[in-house]
């Protein structure tokens, strides 16, 4: 066993490019999170340190709440989100956001699943803030045609490591995206 297991490896200007930042975390974040692993924690430790601000959906709490199979990990849970006092949103305002990712994805024949589509609309309705990221573990749902990977960490587990990717919208791609949406 090594004695890396556990240890976040992240670039050496990420902290003063993420410092003040304001993270949207997605599902897999927040579970990584409650399972006890070090290099989850330790990044939310280092977030919050440097002044960074994050938040979340309903709709990921709901997935995060809803694999709790006793009520005691389900109040470890909300504990968790209550300690690292992680806010949760949901308005009715991103619902054309909601619609107008949802148009972009199905012209390019991608799927996302609809928590996802909220993340990104929220992403988008921040977008004038260059200091606005998207914090997943499954980048694979946000493709790169339409979000920039502006940081890579890693994640060392004991049996395999796990990318934590930071996601800014592809301003570019996403505006020719948005033509159709809108005529």
């Amino acid at each position: 066993m090594s004695n890396n297991i556990g240890r976040l490896i992240y670039p050496h200007n990420f902290i003063e490019e993420i410092r003040g930042s304001l993270i949207i975390l997605d599902t897999t974040i927040l579970i990584g999170c409650i399972v006890d692993n070090p290099a989850y924690i330790e990044l939310f430790h280092l977030l919050k340190i440097n002044d960074c601000s994050f938040f979340t959906i309903d709709l990921c709490v709901f997935e995060f709440l809803k694999g709790s199979e006793k009520l005691g990990d389900k109040i470890k849970k909300e504990k968790f989100l209550e300690t690292w006092d992680i806010p949760y949103l949901l308005s009715s305002e991103l619902t054309n956001e909601f619609y107008h990712i949802l148009s972009i994805y199905r012209k390019s024949g991608a799927t996302i699943e609809i928590p996802d589509l909220f993340l990104a609309a929220i992403l988008k309705r921040y977008d004038n803030n260059t200091k606005t990221y998207l914090l997943t573990a499954n980048y694979t749902d946000f493709p790169v045609n339409y979000f920039q990977r502006k940081h890579i960490l890693i994640a060392e587990e004991e049996k395999h490591i796990k990318p934590l990717v930071f996601l800014q919208l592809h301003k570019d791609n996403f505006i020719k995206g948005s033509k159709s949406f809108y005529s």
